[in-house]
């Protein structure tokens, strides 16, 4: 048979797939992925042909950041600046945003203060919460623009309700103060803490001085939720107010009890920044997050939960990345791994637990080996794990990625046949979330294969199903058909990336999945074993968790007498630039006594040749006048 021409294109799951179609050009997404995965060539060429060909403003505005930033070419800031006019002028809001900075810096382009409102105002119509924020400051300053103090409160609520850290900080002082709106000590409080949760130092400490604050009427006093702010600013903090919040937080330490002090220090080391998208208060309203002001412990209590368990719900669109962190491995862990460009760790990882017969392990791996994740691709070994997976289960990922690569000849020979057959049994054994992406690739496959291959793949298909249904009758169940036992088992549990209590360690230890055809006392021969090892790895993790604490404790040290040093230095500098300034004042103090004694000297010179002309004039008088005389006498 003639098959026709084809290329590859990407699948939402991450694998590879065949359409019939002639050349394309990338979409600005993929310019932005190659960007992001620093492929500076490609990302420039995709720009600029989207910006000239397409008229994208976006693109344009990429290219002014490429050259802005220097990133695969050379820094030039004020053809950024060109580039970044071009697309606001075509309406985009992230250029209009910068040419609002230019204008209000005075960088680029002249300072002016009403060019940049109205940049600002160009990018906040269209919802830029920065540039929403911009408009509220110079509102509430009266830079450009008349100072209104009510359209400044919309404008930061606007933004602040996009997650803005700044605006939920300025929105706080508001409240607080009863600018633009009555005042409100719970909602300063609500956005004090949106934005002190985002690593915000200032809001930290102004919401930790609202904790502690007893003097107000009004305000909910929280001893511990000061004592984690203030904590946390003299942990990661910046002098001065590091050195301040350390003060605060050991005298608020002499009111509390010791229990308050333990679980306030507990929370702060379990404490994360959160994003912008986590900080939306649509997001958080209904986590109740003002429990902590009134002393309940359920949000602590969600929030602990939240940190030990990360569900993500698996279907064929799921991307490798996704997959392996379901598999157990930390984000943390991964995104080392893409930053080094070494999977191997990964690969070791997920191979271990593939071993013990952990299926979305085994999905990821295969993927792995099937993209080249960070590696050297191995499609011939993501063949046989996805084969060894539909050998068990009715998997439909595993089904949906064999198709393609019998459509390719990845790792096998090219069977179209085969490939039909297997996108039938994914879309026969999908999720109801999967069937849609499934769907499409079928109705891709029925456009452009001949109808003898339709139907001996789906004759093939078919077939499979009715020998599965008679080996396995009751096989199918749940999600995938691939998980046994309920849906609670089938919770995906990520690892915490810091602390890790002790129950968590045994029973992740301890997590031994039994095949389904193992009989019981396999089972239990599992679970002796497990338990054998339960001592040695609690070791393993104390030990572990000891020789973290003491290499903290080092680097702690260690940046403590950097911070001296510097701090040291610049107190050297400080006295030596006194000491010049003090010298230079004595110089010119004791060149101005010079100088005013020298114009005295000269105004005494003067002041004493005056007074000898002029008695010289009286001389020259009393003499004629003593002539004028004896003339007259001798006349007599």
């Amino acid at each position: 048979m003639k098959i026709p021409y084809l290329k590859r294109v990407v699948l939402a799951g991450g694998v590879s797939w065949l359409a019939l179609c002639g050349p394309a050009f990338a979409t600005l997404q993929e310019a932005l992925d190659a960007l992001k995965e620093q492929d500076y060539i490609f990302a420039m060429e995709e720009f600029t042909r989207l910006a000239d060909k397409e008229e994208n403003a976006e693109a344009r505005y990429y290219i002014g950041r490429m050259y802005e930033q220097g990133t695969g070419v050379q820094q030039d800031e004020l053809k950024a600046l060109e580039f970044y006019q071009q697309a606001a002028d075509q309406g985009s809001a992230s250029a209009a945003l910068k040419v609002g900075n230019a204008y209000y810096n005075g960088k680029g382009k002249e300072k002016d203060y009403k060019e940049a409102f109205k940049w600002y105002k160009k990018a906040a119509d269209q919802n830029n919460y920065p540039a929403q924020y911009n408009l509220g400051l110079m509102l509430e300053e009266g830079l450009g623009v008349k100072e209104d103090i009510l359209k400044s409160f919309e404008y930061y609520k606007k933004s602040a309700d996009q997650g803005y850290a700044p605006a939920q900080m300025a929105l706080g002082r508001m409240y607080l103060k009863g600018l633009g709106t009555p005042q409100d000590f719970s909602q300063a409080i609500f956005w004090y803490k949106l934005a002190a949760d985002q690593g915000n130092i200032k809001a930290q400490m102004n919401l930790a001085n609202l904790y502690a604050n007893t003097s107000i009427r009004g305000l909910p006093f929280n001893i511990i939720g000061a004592h984690i702010y203030y904590n946390l600013i003299s942990a990661y903090g910046t002098s001065p107010l590091k050195e301040e919040a350390a003060a605060k937080r050991n005298e608020l330490m002499q009111k509390m009890k010791n229990e308050e002090v333990m679980a306030a220090q507990t929370r702060a080391q379990k404490w994360k920044k959160k994003t912008r998208e986590e900080s939306l208060p649509s997001f958080v309203r209904s986590t109740t997050l003002l429990e902590e002001a009134s002393g309940s412990s359920v949000g602590a209590k969600k929030e602990q939960q939240e940190e030990e368990k990360e569900e993500i719900t698996i279907t064929v669109q799921t991307d490798v990345q996704e997959l392996i962190v379901a598999a157990g491995i930390s984000r943390r862990t991964l995104n080392k791994a893409v930053r080094e460009d070494n999977f191997q760790p990964i690969v070791d990882a997920l191979k271990e637990k593939a071993d013990a017969g952990e299926r979305v392990a085994q999905l990821a791996l295969a993927d792995v080996y099937l993209l080249g994740q960070g590696l050297d691709p191995n499609p011939e070994e993501a063949f046989k794990i996805y084969s060894k997976i539909i050998e068990e289960n009715n998997d439909p990922i595993a089904f949906s990625r064999l198709a393609p690569m019998y459509c390719e000849g990845m790792g096998v020979n090219p069977d179209l046949v085969e490939c039909y057959k297997f996108m039938l049994l994914a879309k026969k054994y999908a999720d109801e979330a999967s069937l849609p992406s499934i769907s499409e690739s079928i109705q891709m496959l029925d456009e452009n294969l001949d109808k003898s291959i339709r139907d001996d793949g789906k004759k093939l298909a078919d077939e499979w199903g009715a020998e599965k249904e008679e080996e396995e009758p009751a096989k199918k169940k749940g999600f995938f058909g691939m998980f046994g036992g309920s849906d609670e088992d089938d919770a995906i549990t990520k690892p915490e990336e810091e602390e890790t209590s002790e129950e968590q360690e045994k029973n992740e230890d301890e997590e031994v999945p039994a095949e389904n055809d193992k009989n019981k006392n396999d089972v239990k021969e599992n679970e002796e074993s497990a338990k054998v090892t339960e001592k040695d790895v609690k070791e393993k993790v104390e030990a572990k968790k000891e020789e973290e604490s003491e290499k903290k404790v080092d680097a702690k040290k260690e940046e403590e007498a950097k911070k001296k040093a510097e701090a040291k230095k610049k107190e050297e500098a400080k006295k030596k630039a006194e000491a010049k300034k003090k010298e230079e004042a004595k110089k010119k103090a004791e060149a101005k006594k010079k100088e005013e004694a020298k114009k005295k000297a000269e105004a005494k010179k003067k002041e004493e040749a005056k007074k000898k002309t002029e008695a010289k004039k009286k001389e020259k008088a009393k003499k004629k006048e003593e002539e004028d005389i004896v003339d007259i006498f001798s006349d007599l």
